[in-house]
């Protein structure tokens, strides 16, 4: 029989705070925090810069690993996602259990580094979709972390990071949640649902309450983040200074930079 594979999952939509969730993870060492493993495959290809500063090519940790990237469970096609969003939202039954490349993919890459310490691996894509496949899986011990945030606070990120049009981006974001708690309620998946604006007004205990639900020693994670180098490729630019962004984000709350009126439409939503 097969050895089942620990991992810690992040669901939740984009701009939530999952780099910096899975940097607070990756803080103890028995965890190996991967980052958005759905986006690998093409951030190795791009050689996007790690968070220790090297291109992918040249990380001490990534350059030595070599891997089929081509296992890994990414977004699917609009199509497929909105054939998945019916499954997860509307359509009542239930699924077969199925085998995932993913188990292959992260069985070949702890087979592969060097630190006899890892125990525990952690995943922040976020997606349900990828979600979708992981759950399906019974090689997989997975323990998922439901990261959510309001929805003034996300759009507020995501417009200062894109300076897009932020009403679309309202729409996608309400559906990503609707298929979140649909996920997780339909095939009753345990999860530990965390508030990521909860956890910057009062992080000691958000985040001891984390460690327990995932059975990690959380208890020094600023001291660890500082001192342990993590090779995070993948996510927004607050890897590269994890704790420094964290620690801004508790010192000080963030300004809104949405106009009256999106914020009233934001209202509608988010309730």
């Amino acid at each position: 029989m097969e050895e089942r594979i620990k991992l810690i999952y992040i669901l939740g939509a984009s701009y939530s705070g999952s780099t910096i969730l899975s940097g607070i993870l990756g803080s103890d060492r028995k965890a190996l925090n991967l980052g958005e493993v759905k986006q690998l495959p093409s951030f190795m290809v791009r050689d996007v810069k790690c968070a220790c500063g090297a291109a992918s090519s040249n990380c001490p940790f990534w350059s030595k690993l070599v891997l089929d990237y081509s296992q890994v469970t990414v977004t699917p096609p609009l199509s497929k996602r909105i054939s998945n969003y019916w499954h997860l939202i509307i359509s009542p039954g239930k699924w077969n259990n199925k085998e995932s490349l993913d188990y292959t993919f992260f069985q070949e890459l702890l087979s592969q580094t060097s630190s006899t310490e890892t125990k525990i691996l952690v995943d922040a894509s976020k997606s349900p979709h990828r979600l979708l496949a992981l759950v399906r899986d019974n090689r997989i011990d997975l323990t998922v972390v439901h990261l959510t945030r309001s929805f003034k606070s996300v759009l507020s990120s995501y417009k200062k990071y894109k300076n897009k049009a932020v009403l679309p981006e309202l729409l996608k974001l309400w559906i990503t949640r609707k298929s979140e708690n649909g996920l997780l309620k339909k095939y009753k998946i345990p999860s530990l649902a965390v508030d990521f604006d909860e956890i910057c007004i009062d992080p000691k205990n958000h985040i001891q309450q984390i460690g327990e639900f995932t059975k990690l020693n959380l208890d020094d994670y600023l001291i660890n983040i500082r001192n342990r180098q993590q090779h995070i490729n993948t996510g927004n630019k607050s890897r590269f200074q994890l704790s420094e962004s964290f620690e801004g984000l508790v010192r000080k709350k963030t300004n809104s930079n949405l106009s009256k009126v999106q914020e009233a439409v934001i209202r509608l939503f988010d309730h």
